[in-house]
Parts: C-alpha cells; sequence; structure tokens
C-alpha cells in the first residue's frame, strides 16, 4: 500500500500535527512551512483569504501510483517501536530514516537485534504524551520504566512483554529493562504525573517535527493517551461558500450594464485623467458639464453616478477588513446572498427559492419557515488554520505553520447542492419565551461549561433556539441520506444564527461529482420536503435509548446535549459544525406536561404526536 491520502484529508484527519496511519507505519504530519509549495496549487476564495490574513489559499495537486504529489510533509513518529519476535524496544532516530534503503529492503523499519530475523518490520508503540498546550512527544520509556531514579542509558535494553495469564487488558503487558531487571505494566501509565517540558525533562514542550533545542518550557501537565484517540488532534477549520458579494453578481447585478455601457466608460476615463489635475468638486462639475443627462440615460440617479465613478477610481485600493470573528464575518455575507439566490447567480452559485405555502406546509410549518431556497450549484472552500490537543481550548491553539512568515494556508474544495431554509425569527424568539425558567438555567449552565472548558469553536451565548436548529439539522440530514440517496458522511451543515438572521444550510460536500447529483435539491421542493420534515420529526418522538437518552442531563461532549444519542440525533462528525454538541431533542418536539417544543403544535397539525 502506498503512503498516500486524499488530498481533502489535509484540512481535516491528515492536516498540520495530526497522527495517520498509512498501511501498517504511522506518522505525524508536519506544519506546511515544512511542505513543497511548489507541488501545489491554487485553491483561491478572496473573501476566504482576506478573513484568515493570509495572501493565498493551496492545495496539494492531485498524484497517481507512478508519479505520486510529495507535497505534504511527514515525518515517522512514534519514534519508539517494537519488535513482534523479540519483544526488544527500539528509538528509531532520524539517521536510521536516512538509511533505511540499506537496513531494509522494503523502505519499512525492521529489527536489528542480533538473533532476530532481519526481515521483521518494527510495530509502532501505542502511547504518546500531549499536553494541554499543543504539545506531543514520545513517552520517556527509560525513563518511565526506572520511575524517573537510575536509568540504564541505552534504548535497546528495553523489552516490550506480554505476560501469560493475566487477561487482554493493559495490566497483561509490561516494559523490563533487560539491564537492570526493573520491570513495569501499562497499567501504571495513568501515574505518569509530570509536567510537559521542564530543564530536566528529555522530552516534551515542542511538536515531534521540531529539534530538541526547539522545545519551550511548559508547566502544563502531560496526558498519556493512544496514539489513535480523537483527542491527539483538533483540528481548526474554516469554511465560506464561493458566492458574489452583493452587487458584485455576473448576471443579477443592477449596474452591471451601467459598468459596460460606452458612454459611462468615457465618463469614467475622463473622471480617471481629470482627478490626477484638479480639485475633486471641480472633476464632477466637468463630469456633470461634459455628459449632462447621463444619469437620465443610465436610469440610474445622479448620486449614483458620482458613487459608480468614485468607486471605480478607488477601486486598486485596499478595502478594509471588518474587525472580529472571520466565521462570523463570512457567515453574515453568506445569508444575505442564499436566501434569495436568483438574485445572485454566477458560474459557481445558483438556485432558486420560494415561500412555504399554507396548502403545501400546513399553517405552523409555513410559519415556523419564512423561505426555503434550492441551490443547485455552489462551490466551498474549507481552510485550515491550526490544531489543538486534548481539548480544543484557544488557549493551547498551534497555528498552522510555525513559521510566522508564512502567509499562505493550506485548503480543498468541494462542490455540490444544497437546502437553505430561513426561520422567523419573530416566531422562534416568542417559542423560547415559553419555555420553563429551569431550561433557561440549563442553557446558562452549558454557556458556563463552554467558557470554563474554553471551548472556542462553539457559539456564545447558546440559545434555546440555537439549540433546536441545531438538532433539528441533524434530524433532517438523518432523513435526507434516506431519501436522497446520499452516504451520512456526504452531507453538512451549516447554521446561520445572527440576531434576526436565523438559517439552515444543508449540502452536499464532495470533491468530485458525486456531490452534484440533483438528489438533494429534489427533496427540497414544495411538494416534498414537507414529507421530509414530517418523518424526520416523527423519529424525533422516540429514541430506542428512552427513558435514558431523554431524561440524560449532561451527555456529549463536556456534557452539553440532552436527549441526544447516536440511535436518534448523533451525526457523522465530518458532517456536524459543533461537533455533535448543544442537541436536545426535546426542544422540537416538547416534554409531555412541561413544555412544548418548537415543533409540537405541528405535530398535533400532522396527528404525528
Amino acid at each position: 500500500m502506498g503512503r498516500s491520502f486524499r488530498k481533502g484529508q489535509i484540512v481535516g484527519p491528515a492536516g498540520p500535527g495530526a497522527i495517520v496511519d498509512l498501511g501498517d507505519e504511522s506518522f505525524v504530519v508536519m506544519s506546511i512551512d515544512t511542505w513543497r509549495q511548489g507541488k501545489m496549487e491554487p485553491c483561491d476564495l478572496d473573501r476566504l483569504s482576506k478573513r484568515l490574513g493570509v495572501s493565498r489559499l493551496l492545495q496539494p495537486r492531485s498524484g497517481d501510483h507512478s508519479k505520486p504529489n510529495s507535497s505534504i510533509g511527514i515525518l515517522r513518529f512514534p519514534r519508539w517501536m517494537f519488535c513482534p519476535a523479540c519483544r526488544s524496544m527500539v528509538c528509531w532516530t532520524e539517521p536510521d530514516e536516512l538509511r533505511l534503503s540499506e537496513l531494509s529492503g522494503t523502505g519499512k523499519p525492521v529489527c536489528r537485534m542480533r538473533g532476530c530475523s532481519d526481515s521483521v518490520q518494527l510495530v509502532p508503540m501505542r502511547f504518546v504524551q500531549i499536553c494541554e498546550m499543543g504539545h506531543m512527544d514520545d513517552i520517556d520509556w527509560l525513563y518511565w520504566v526506572h520511575d524517573g531514579g537510575h536509568q540504564c542509558q541505552i534504548p535497546e535494553s528495553l523489552k516490550f512483554e506480554s505476560l501469560p495469564g493475566r487477561g487482554t487488558g493493559l495490566g497483561s503487558l509490561q516494559i523490563r529493562c533487560t539491564r537492570c531487571g526493573k520491570s513495569r505494566g501499562l497499567d501504571d501509565l495513568h501515574r505518569l504525573k509530570h509536567v510537559c517540558r521542564s530543564e530536566t525533562a528529555w522530552s516534551g514542550g515542542r511538536q515531534p517535527w521540531q529539534r530538541k533545542d526547539a522545545a519551550k518550557p511548559c508547566d502544563q501537565q502531560v496526558s498519556v493517551v493512544q496514539r489513535g484517540d480523537s483527542n491527539v488532534h483538533f483540528s481548526s477549520t474554516v469554511s465560506a461558500l464561493d458566492i458574489p458579494e452583493p452587487g458584485q453578481s455576473e448576471e443579477e447585478d443592477p449596474f452591471h450594464n451601467v459598468i459596460l455601457n460606452n458612454e459611462f466608460q468615457n465618463a469614467q476615463m475622463l473622471w480617471s485623467t481629470l482627478q490626477q489635475h484638479v480639485p475633486i468638486g471641480s472633476v464632477r462639475s466637468a463630469i456633470e458639464e461634459r455628459f449632462t443627462g447621463l444619469h437620465e440615460r443610465l436610469g440610474i440617479s445622479h448620486e449614483q453616478l458620482l458613487q459608480l465613478l468614485e468607486g471605480s477610481h478607488d477601486s486598486h485600493h485596499e478595502e478594509p477588513q471588518p474587525v472580529g470573528d472571520p466565521v462570523a464575518i463570512l457567515k453574515a455575507e453568506e445569508f444575505v446572498v442564499i436566501a434569495q439566490p436568483e438574485r445572485w447567480r454566477t458560474s459557481k452559485f445558483s438556485g432558486n427559492s420560494y415561500v412555504p405555502a399554507k396548502e403545501d406546509f400546513g399553517f405552523q410549518l409555513s410559519d415556523i419557515l419564512e423561505r426555503v431556497s434550492l441551490i443547485d450549484r455552489l462551490r466551498e472552500v474549507r481552510a485550515i488554520r491550526g490544531f489543538h490537543r486534548k481539548t480544543p481550548s484557544e488557549q493551547g491553539f498551534v497555528k498552522a505553520a510555525l513559521d510566522p512568515s508564512v502567509d499562505w494556508l493550506p485548503a480543498h474544495e468541494v462542490f455540490g447542492e444544497g437546502i437553505f431554509m430561513k426561520f422567523n425569527a419573530k416566531f422562534l424568539s416568542g417559542w423560547s419565551d415559553t419555555l420553563p425558567l429551569e431550561e433557561h438555567k440549563r442553557i446558562e449552565r452549558l454557556q458556563k461549561r463552554i467558557l470554563d472548558q474554553g471551548i472556542g469553536f462553539l457559539p456564545l451565548p447558546p440559545s434555546a433556539y440555537l439549540i433546536a436548529m441545531h438538532t433539528l439539522s441533524h434530524l433532517l440530514m438523518r432523513q435526507l441520506c434516506f431519501d436522497s440517496g446520499y452516504a451520512s458522511s456526504s452531507l453538512r451543515e451549516k447554521l446561520y444564527v445572527d440576531g434576526d438572521s436565523l438559517g439552515l444550510l444543508i449540502y452536499t460536500a464532495d470533491g468530485d461529482s458525486e456531490g452534484t447529483l440533483g438528489g438533494l435539491v429534489r427533496q427540497g421542493r414544495s411538494d416534498r420536503l414537507p414529507k421530509v420534515f414530517a418523518r424526520a420529526l416523527k423519529a424525533a418522538a422516540w429514541c430506542s435509548g428512552d427513558p435514558l437518552c431523554s431524561e440524560g442531563e449532561n451527555q456529549g461532549m463536556a456534557g452539553l446535549n440532552r436527549a441526544a444519542c447516536h440511535a436518534c440525533v448523533l451525526v457523522s462528525e465530518t458532517s456536524c459544525e459543533y461537533a455533535n454538541a448543544l442537541l436536545d431533542r426535546r426542544f422540537l418536539v416538547g416534554e409531555s406536561g412541561r413544555f412544548d417544543g418548537l415543533f409540537t403544535q405541528y405535530l398535533n397539525e400532522q396527528g404525528i404526536a
């Protein structure tokens, strides 16, 4: 099997800092300052790169078996390995890697211990150490076996042994030093208590691909984890749709024909010439004198004409960028466009929208939904900013490039289709006000947990209608998998919650033609979408895990869920924007005798409750 993975994985499970298993070998993906830019290609989306503060977005070129693309830097990790035949442990070094072709005919590490076959491939150790500040390193097995005391400074003296009669848990495994006879069972790993990096520590305070002298003091407590655990690598990604900015549509820009008009272009040239030699007021007077009645002939106001001329003159200047959360800014721009896609069509974005009619959707559902957009063509670009380890807190954020001079980020583009639903903010706010006080207090506790644990990618403050919309998104995605024929991992969500701008986009997220088959848009039509809602909400009314599921107070990541489990609500991690957190189906279907859910009246209307 070749050492390769799909290029879309660089903004997720194979992004900078991640451990990847390639065949029977284990590697870590290095920071992007070690990648080969010459073997990458543009993946541009100006509105995304500007918000992220970089000049370019790049993605690896596609390779093949005969000519693979080696643009991504990887390093063998963990360095500690063992021989499954003689059980000897080896700390693989950089000189060993450079001499790999001499040591092994297969290009993989093999055992070199005397008396053992030189064709036995070494197996990477299962455990590594990480800390809250994003550092990761090998466990110092010599230090650990000798319990921090006298160490036999010979790595080859260690053996990784299985003890008979001890079952199959960690208690049946031990590491023994053949030089002094010291041994220690792996069930003692939880007792590994030391700071990540001190002045005397051998490991810690760095990333695996950094030199030892690059390590920095770190007073965080290390945690021992298996290299495949989910908390080893939390990627921080930002995505944006390739949409025209309002007023910049190729087909529907109200000033598109004006700008192409020969008379306007003559005025534009005169403006550019005169503004270099005369005051701005005189420029305006000259334009008015030379092109009397121009604005009337173009069908615009006099002030609009002057704004267009001034804007065209200043277009070469860098636009000031809004200050704030880039994700919130990107979503605010997208909401305006996808709510009425027919106004902003381009070669990479098109669609139509309609207002849900009561005869199709029923009285309750048509009151909740203001508008539905069917996006039959869209392009999304995802970029990875960096990663976290142990917990996704902003304190331990590690940038994708450890070199601050790097001005680009890895990205990947996908093409697809989607259904966008705009919600009636007044209706949702009114429903939220009817919830019992205890439910509002619970939401306050959720906010406190998010703040205390520094989970920076979750929205603050969480609200009842955000939880309801997020849960509805998961239920619809689960149902649409059956109705549209897409795989569950092929659908993604985007939630828009900003004041009165409330919306939900469910779209396909494939890097090839599978994302544009048309099956999803078909389910969004007015004659089909109400049935999708009915089936999804009917499934939410009962879970095979009840009553444990519906009554569980602190489920999911950091205890942020209630009434949400794999049997009823949870979806693939790659499909969810919030890592399967902030979910509660009670907010949709209600809780008998306590409060009505957002869709309780709709379920009664449809005879489903």
